[in-house]
């Protein structure tokens, strides 16, 4: 603009509403536009929407502390992160925490006030949910969810945004069956909970996809055992691995669904197991030094972070610019390995 105005012998204001078409002397505005033309200036898409919505308003609501598993921190990074972003942009992004079991009344303080959209970062199962499905009705709110549950919020949603917890698994099987002999044994580590919250969910998922490949693939001569451990528990789980080995003579692979791949790798270590290849979930930074000592092969990321960063930016998209919803947004797992980690 500074050099348009330069160029054009006007002042920087009278430029500006010729670039916005609110009209100016005669005499300024002609030179103006033959300027613009010369140095083919084009209007900025974002700067112009954000002048047509400098009211919006989007809310955010996410637990107060890392539960219902340990990455659910990951979720509230990549949020905290677009709203720094979108924030340059004078766009208020209000973010509210909330304790799990006290989730009602953060949800009516936040209708409260009327927000363009609300982005929603699922803590388990919210009992209050058909209140305040209620009042997302009445106000003709847009939600958009982030989480595997099954619930009233997640279906009426206008876009979901979850990791792919079976495909993760389907490709850890894809993985750790290669160079594989045909009669060897896959250890499966799950974590001892029979509950029904949102870990053991993903664990499921997880475990179903790992399965779902050998049994697409009619791999029958793989045989896959099953273990549950207490991953808080490092003595039950060395004593828990050690029985196993024991038994099943021919293990050959290990795949770690459980938050314990730090605690596998230390065993793997202390048994001087080089032979068998391992493969889990990386949820804590420790996790990642197994692969660099050549303890695992492989690590999965789902990406959580990525997960609650698009979920913002997508709704800024869709707000100002009104672009498609995709109403489920599935982010793709990242494969860690010894070079990438």
């Amino acid at each position: 603009m500074k050099d348009t105005s330069t160029t054009a012998n006007a002042s920087v204001g009278s430029v500006n509403k010729v670039f916005h078409k609110e009209g100016d002397s005669e005499q300024s505005q002609p030179s103006a536009n033959d300027v613009t033309e010369q140095m083919n200036y084009t209007p900025h898409i974002l700067t112009n929407a954000l002048t047509q919505k400098k009211d919006l308003k989007i809310a955010v609501l996410y637990s107060e502390r890392d539960y219902p598993h340990k990455q659910y921190s990951k979720y509230k990074e990549g949020i905290e992160r677009a709203a720094r972003h979108i924030n340059q942009f004078g766009i208020e992004i209000c973010i509210h925490t909330y304790h799990p079991d006290q989730q009602l009344d953060k949800w009516m303080e936040v209708l409260s006030y009327k927000p363009d959209a609300i982005a929603y970062a699922a803590c388990g199962h919210l009992k209050e949910g058909s209140v305040v499905l209620e009042k997302l009705i009445q106000l003709q709110t847009p939600l958009y969810y982030i989480g595997v549950e099954q619930d009233a919020l997640a279906s009426y949603s206008v876009a979901r945004y979850y990791p792919d917890y079976f495909s993760g698994g389907y490709i850890a099987a894809k993985l750790l069956h290669y160079g594989l002999i045909n009669d060897a044994t896959i250890l499966i580590i799950n974590d001892k909970t029979h509950n029904e919250n949102t870990q053991a969910l993903h664990e499921n998922n997880t475990v179903n996809g790992f399965k779902n490949f050998f049994k697409e693939n009619n791999l029958t001569q793989i045989r896959l055992v099953q273990v549950h451990i207490d991953n808080q528990d490092e003595r039950e789980l060395r004593r828990v691995l050690t029985e196993t080995f024991m038994h099943y003579t021919f293990i050959r692979g290990i795949f770690v669904a459980a938050n314990c791949v730090h605690a596998v790798g230390a065993f793997l270590r202390e048994k001087k197991l080089s032979s068998v290849r391992a493969i889990g979930i990386v949820q804590h930074e420790e996790d990642r030094t197994c692969l660099k000592e050549g303890l695992f092969d492989f690590l999965l990321d789902f990406n959580l972070e990525k997960i609650g960063y698009q979920c913002l930016i997508n709704i800024l998209e869709h707000c100002l610019f009104k672009t498609a919803i995709d109403c489920s947004d599935v982010i793709k797992v990242n494969i860690l390995t010894r070079e990438n980690c």
